[in-house]
């Protein structure tokens, strides 16, 4: 149960149940993107010139 002092302190700390989930996703995809961006940067330097192909994992 959520008391009302808890309530206010995790308000005045910045936090939030509702927002919780979201800040998960939000890592979720930073990690997602920092992996995109190396699997593109690594593929630029290894075939210069040709076309990224797409992840094999996104087209599931």
């Amino acid at each position: 149960m959520c008391f009302p002092e808890n309530r206010q302190r995790d308000y005045v700390e910045g936090k939030s149940k509702g927002f919780e989930p979201l800040e998960y996703l939000l890592k979720d995809l930073e990690a997602w993107t920092e992996k995109e961006n190396k699997r593109i940067i690594i593929h630029k330097v290894m075939h210069p010139g040709s076309k990224i192909p797409p992840d094999k994992h996104m087209e599931e």
